[in-house]
């Protein structure tokens, strides 16, 4: 296997267990922080830990706010059509899980700015 192949395996795995993330509730995540997901990476479940839990405020590591927007990112991605249709009508009010990583996304950023860098989408 070729770095590159090691390297898009790499990136494969990690996205397959954000999908997984993404079907689990934030209770879930709070309740159990480390095996919400079975094999999960430490560093990708303590940073679901830190979505659910919403404490991005008192982040002020790069690293760590590249991984969450990187996250936040991902699951916005992963949005359906119909969904997006519906966010787009002006009579109708939306408010899920999808909401809450877009607010996330606006924090990350604003917490970026106050830290003077610009946090820049990196794949893992």
């Amino acid at each position: 296997m070729t770095d590159k192949e090691k390297e898009e395996f790499k990136n494969a795995l990690y996205h397959n267990y954000l999908d997984k993330c993404l079907k689990k509730t934030k209770l879930n995540i709070i309740a159990n922080p480390s095996g919400f997901v079975r094999g999960i990476p430490q560093q990708l479940a303590s940073d679901m830990y830190i979505l659910a839990m919403d404490n991005i405020e008192k982040i002020s590591d790069k690293e760590t706010l590249k991984r969450l927007k990187h996250i936040c990112e991902y699951f916005l991605s992963k949005r359906s059509s119909l969904r997006i249709a519906k966010e787009n009508n002006p009579d109708v009010m939306i408010y899920d899980k999808f909401s809450v990583y877009e607010k996330q996304l606006n924090q990350i950023d604003s917490i970026s700015k106050k830290l003077d860098f610009k946090v820049t989408l990196r794949v893992h």
